[in-house]
């Protein structure tokens, strides 16, 4: 590959897609989960976020928003544990964390089409 005089969104996920490659060699090393966040970048110069996690004896990876969940589930009456499944409209939900200051959505559920989304904990709790 030819040296990169300046930046741009073309090159910046070339580059993002090597660093991820290289991280998952380090992850399978350690035994952790390292996925790469959001990227800012100006024509000199781009910074990436790299968030690191532990991976839990269920198989989760521990990242901020499941930890968050087994912390707060009791106080806010959750019936259900981290990675537990439920069928809804036809798809198989996965519960994978949790965001405190949200008030109306606070569980984070991963969908069986790969989508993530934020659901109430009245909704959970009717399947648990």
């Amino acid at each position: 590959m030819t040296k990169v005089k300046s930046f741009n969104r073309k090159n910046i996920r070339q580059i993002n897609n090597e660093l991820e490659a290289a991280l998952k060699q380090v992850a399978e090393k350690y035994g952790i989960e390292v996925k790469l966040g959001n990227t800012r970048f100006t024509d000199d110069n781009f910074s990436t976020k790299v968030q690191v996690a532990t991976i839990g004896q269920d198989g989760i990876a521990m990242s901020k928003e499941a930890t968050d969940f087994n912390r707060h589930k009791t106080a806010l009456g959750i019936n259900m544990e981290l990675g537990q499944e439920f069928q809804r409209s036809g798809k198989t939900y996965t519960i994978v964390g949790l965001k405190p200051r949200s008030k109306k959505y606070p569980i984070l559920a991963k969908c069986s089409d790969g989508k993530r989304y934020k659901l109430p904990v009245d909704l959970v709790n009717m399947y648990a």
